[in-house]
């Protein structure tokens, strides 16, 4: 490892990686170069792309403010000190890119490789490392779990990034933040062997369309079965329970908890949570000690009876596709593993 980490001595690095978990053991490395986290939960909330990157990070962290994932002030913070670190980066020897299989990361890479493609944007070395499994470690869910010696391993084995990788990387970030999702349900049937992971996470975002026959997404369905067969479970027994249910989880739990909230305080909602609504905050840890349970409503979609947007509607992005109203212009069928257009009413 002595060779490689002299040759990067007195360069100008930087090392791109995906929260703040994996920064600290990056950070016990000694690597040179400087760390910038990538704190982003694009998989949830709007994703209006204009091309701009400060409106994208304005209307996130209006979005994301509004959903109980921190304060206004200290999201655009992070979010506009990212982006104009990310704007220096052509000035950078090498960027590294440290990234894992899972949707979270996956969109994260492509927003990242939409932006290096553009040859003005390109550092003078643009290298990737994005891994699912280690073989030291039988469970692997993180980079986080790596230890210093692993990391440094990885950092030696990293690849430069290809024109294929660039070049699918735009254009799936372009199918990701469009209005009509067709685009990207077309990289279902596409060779993306350059990014091994992202036919996954294609995959996985289409799952969290509303469902064709119960109006629940993937995430919904995992929390509402776990809470029907286990009435009572606590905020935090029931996110551990239904994210055992991903074959990559990528829920955080902050994140997740806007997925039940939202459940909750619909008109009709099909689960209670105790407790006041006040205190439905994520940042709260009394919110996490709250017991869940379904209502009538949420035992009949359970048995099939229902679909829970009957009496609610639907009022939620799948990255820049909008869904509203009883008439969803988009709804996924899990048996067919197909996304429908325009043929499903909730009314």
């Amino acid at each position: 490892m002595g060779e490689e980490y002299l040759k990067s001595e007195g360069l100008v690095m930087l090392h791109i990686v995906n929260g703040d978990s994996f920064a600290n053991v990056l950070g016990e490395t000694g690597l040179p170069g400087e760390i910038l986290v990538y704190r982003e939960v694009l998989n949830i909330g709007p994703i209006q792309w204009t091309g701009s990157t400060y409106d994208l990070a304005m209307a996130r962290a209006t979005w994301m403010a509004r959903a109980g994932l921190g304060s206004y002030e200290n999201i655009k913070f992070d979010m506009l000190g990212f982006e104009a670190r990310l704007s220096e980066a052509a000035q950078d020897d090498e960027v590294i890119m440290w990234f894992e299989h899972d949707l979270y990361d996956q969109l994260m890479l492509i927003r990242l490789l939409h932006f290096f493609s553009s040859p003005e944007n390109r550092p003078g070395k643009l290298s990737l490392i994005c891994i699912g499994h280690h073989p030291d470690i039988s469970n692997f869910r993180g980079l986080g779990q790596l230890n210093k010696e692993q990391t440094l391993d990885l950092y030696e084995e990293r690849d430069p990034v290809t024109d294929d990788q660039l070049d699918l990387g735009r254009r799936a970030w372009e199918a990701f933040t469009n209005p009509d999702p067709s685009d990207w349900v077309k990289l279902m049937n596409e060779d993306t062997h350059c990014l091994p992971y992202l036919d996954e996470a294609v995959l996985r975002h289409l799952q969290e369309f509303p469902g064709i026959e119960d109006g629940l997404s993937m995430s919904q369905r995992f929390l509402m079965e776990e809470v029907g067969e286990h009435p009572g479970l606590t905020v935090h027994e029931l996110f551990m329970r239904s994210s055992s249910r991903e074959r990559y989880v990528f829920w955080g739990d902050t994140a997740w908890a806007t997925v039940l909230i939202d459940l909750a305080r619909l008109p009709h909602p099909p689960l209670t949570i105790s407790g006041p609504e006040s205190q439905w905050r994520p940042n709260d840890p009394e919110f996490w000690k709250m017991r869940v349970d379904l209502t009538n409503l949420g035992r009949d979609i359970l048995k099939g009876e229902y679909g829970v947007h009957r009496l609610n509607g639907v009022d939620t992005w799948r990255g820049g596709v909008y869904l509203a109203g009883y008439k969803i212009s988009w709804a996924w069928d899990e048996v067919n593993q197909q996304l429908v257009s325009g043929t499903t009413s909730y009314e």
